[in-house]
């Protein structure tokens, strides 16, 4: 991803995301918030919705609960994003 290898914009887009998905679910939390960041920063990501979901879920299971609640409002309140069941 950072060597953007993936000169196509559509797979180093895909590559972003997994590599987020991926890192959170090895629990490396602050490398996932990261990655999630840099695509919840971009407003033409595809997968911009799941990196806010993805952080928002990191959020909650570190007990970050004024970092949650902070997206939480930014993000699901004022309609930029649609949460999911498990939000």
């Amino acid at each position: 991803v950072t060597t953007a290898a993936l000169s196509d914009a559509g797979l180093h887009r895909d590559a972003e995301w997994y590599l987020a998905e991926s890192l959170f679910k090895m629990g490396n939390l602050d490398t996932a918030q990261a990655r999630y960041q840099v695509i919840s920063d971009d407003m033409q990501h595809p997968f911009r919705d799941d990196a806010v979901r993805g952080l928002l879920e990191l959020y909650a299971s570190s007990g970050r609960t004024s970092d949650f609640y902070a997206l939480y409002e930014q993000e699901i309140l004022r309609g930029r994003v649609r949460p999911s069941d498990l939000i």
